[in-house]
């Protein structure tokens, strides 16, 4: 079982998650059920699905915005989307995504590697942390 403190810490970063998303910071996903797996989070504001767009456009997009986040999967295919939109992009406005993005990696990559399954691992976790505390009382 994961401890406490990984989950306290996986509470901060959907924490920083919320406060870009309030504040309009896109957030950019692969498709629907990663958008859905955020919003179960509680994250309110814009997610942009590349789901058969043209990263070209949605380079040009998001080159309007003062911030964004990509949150494609950890995957092989995710790490290459991101890879093209920072690309295309020419590394103008990309340092939230860098640093948020290995953050995210490096803590959730011990639970899930795709956004799709992010809610529900972190529900989760969430629960066996609530029981083990009940029980450790």
């Amino acid at each position: 079982m994961l401890s406490n403190i990984f989950f306290e810490e996986l509470e901060q970063l959907i924490s920083m998650l919320k406060m870009f998303s309030e504040k309009g910071v896109p957030i950019i996903v692969e498709g629907y059920k990663d958008e859905r797996s955020l919003r179960t989070l509680g994250i309110s504001g814009p997610i942009l699905k590349l789901s058969g767009k043209n990263l070209l456009e949605v380079a040009d997009n998001l080159a309007q915005f003062d911030d964004f986040l990509i949150l494609t999967d950890f995957d092989r295919k995710g790490q290459e989307l991101n890879s093209r939109i920072i690309r295309y992009l020419d590394g103008h406005k990309v340092d939230l995504t860098l640093s948020f993005r290995r953050r995210f990696k490096n803590l959730i990559s011990k639970i899930t590697c795709d956004v799709e399954g992010l809610a529900s691992s972190y529900l989760t976790l969430e629960n066996q942390t609530r029981k083990s505390t009940i029980f450790n009382r």
